[in-house]
C-alpha cells in the first residue's frame, strides 16, 4: 500500500474502545531505494524548512 501526501487519521478499535492518531505524509527531497518512513517531532521538522 503505498500512502499519498496529505494528513491521514488512523483509528483502532477494540470492542467499545477506539483510538485515533492523525500523521501527516510528505514526499522525500531525496528519492532513496530503501522503504520506510521516518517520524520526527514537529520542532525538528520546522528546523529543516
Amino acid at each position: 500500500m503505498t500512502l499519498r501526501a496529505g494528513t491521514w487519521t488512523l483509528e483502532a478499535k477494540s470492542g467499545e474502545m477506539s483510538r485515533k492518531v492523525s500523521f501527516q505524509v510528505e514526499l522525500a527531497s531525496v528519492k532513496s531505494t530503501r522503504r520506510g518512513f521516518s517520524v520526527c517531532s514537529p520542532e525538528e521538522k520546522h528546523k529543516r524548512l
